[in-house]
C-alpha cells in the first residue's frame, strides 16, 4: 500500500512522525519514497506492508477472455499472458495486473441498475493462505463453500457480498 504523506517533508522526519500512527493501525512502514502526482509534482509517500497481503490483480468475468485482454491491452499496453487454466488470461503492466475469466453463460452487466450486477473480483497475494484466512475472517469475511483450487487460492465473500480471493504468492514480499 502506498499513502501520500507530505509534499515537502524530509524522509526521516516523515517516517518518524507517521511510524507510530501506522503501527497503531497494524501496518508496517517499510520506508519513504517519492511519487509524481497527476499534476507532475513530486510527493513523499510512505511505503507500507499490511499484515495480510498485497493486491495481486483485479479479475473480470467475460464471454471471451482473450478478446477482453486484447481490448485493455490496446488501452494500457503491457503483455498478454495466457493462464494455466482454460479461459483465464492476464494482462501484465509495469503498474499492475488485470485478469480475465471466461464465463460460458456470461451476461453483460446492466450497471448501474438492473438485474445483472458488476462482475469483477479482487485477488490478494498472501505469503500464507492459512494466516491470510484467519486474518480476513477476523475482519468479517466468510469463506465460500466452493473452493476450486484450495492449495493455490481461497475464495471469500466480503461483508457486502463481493467475492475475493487470497492467492498463494509465488514470490516473497
Amino acid at each position: 500500500m502506498v499513502a501520500v504523506v507530505d509534499g515537502t517533508g524530509a524522509g526521516a522526519l516523515v517516517m518518524e512522525s507517521i511510524g507510530g500512527v501506522i503501527g497503531v493501525c497494524g501496518h508496517r512502514l517499510e520506508g519513504i519514497g517519492t511519487a509524481t502526482d497527476r499534476c507532475g509534482a513530486e510527493r513523499y509517500v510512505a511505503v507500507m506492508q499490511t499484515e495480510i497481503g498485497r493486491l495481486g490483480l483485479v479479475a473480470f468475468d467475460c464471454p471471451d477472455a482473450l478478446a477482453l485482454a486484447d481490448f485493455y491491452h490496446s488501452i494500457i499496453g503491457g503483455d498478454i499472458v495466457p493462464g494455466d487454466a482454460d479461459g483465464w488470461v492476464e494482462l501484465h503492466t509495469p503498474t499492475g495486473r488485470l485478469g480475465f475469466q471466461q464465463i460460458e453463460d456470461h451476461r453483460r452487466p446492466t450497471w448501474p441498475d438492473g438485474d445483472v450486477p458488476q462482475q469483477a473480483h479482487v485477488d490478494i497475494d498472501v505469503q500464507s493462505l492459512a494466516d491470510g484466512e484467519r486474518s480476513v475472517v477476523r475482519l468479517g469475511a466468510v469463506k465460500a463453500d466452493v473452493q476450486p483450487e484450495p492449495d493455490e487460492f481461497l475464495v471469500f465473500v466480503d461483508p457486502a457480498g463481493h467475492p475475493f480471493c487470497l492467492v498463494r504468492s509465488a514470490t516473497p514480499f
